[in-house]
């Protein structure tokens, strides 16, 4: 999925028709898809994979602000606006990094996330459980028997 460029103001100094698209909001309703290939990865929400060996709903994005926050991916939408943009985005339950209570890094270098402490889930309104997908990387998680609460 290519990223979004366009022109805010035309040779008239007028809006472009871009923004007057996108200002119109999506031409349907939102698809919902269970799996997806992006960025040379295939990712699937955590309910699509739970009877499967196999896991591809890990998510990790690093802001401009160089924090890495770590998450499950729990849903797939896709926005059309009128055919000439489609967006992908990533619903997904966000691990606590900014309090330091959802996760940590080992005396070997191995971070430590803890999925009983939530950030950004959804459940209030100033919570942002949305990425784009192309932000996305993918990563594996491990339970360490030895970290259980």
């Amino acid at each position: 999925m290519a990223s979004l460029i366009f022109e805010q103001n035309d040779a008239n100094g007028g809006i472009s028709d871009d923004v007057r698209l996108l200002a119109r909001g999506p031409n349907s309703e939102a698809k919902n898809f269970n799996k997806c290939m992006i960025n040379g990865y295939s990712f699937r929400t955590k309910d699509h994979e739970a009877s499967m060996k196999s896991q591809n709903s890990g998510v990790c994005v690093t802001t401009d602000d160089e924090v890495t926050y770590y998450g499950i991916l729990k849903e797939i939408i896709e926005l059309n606006y009128f055919d000439k943009y489609k967006v992908l985005l990533f619903r997904c339950d966000w691990v606590d990094v900014i309090s330091g209570r959802g996760c940590m890094k080992d005396e070997f270098g191995f971070i430590l996330v803890n999925f009983k402490r939530l950030i950004h889930c959804g459940d209030q309104l100033i919570h942002e459980p949305f990425i784009l997908a192309f932000q996305a990387a993918q990563v594996y998680y491990v339970e360490d028997e030895m970290c259980r609460e």
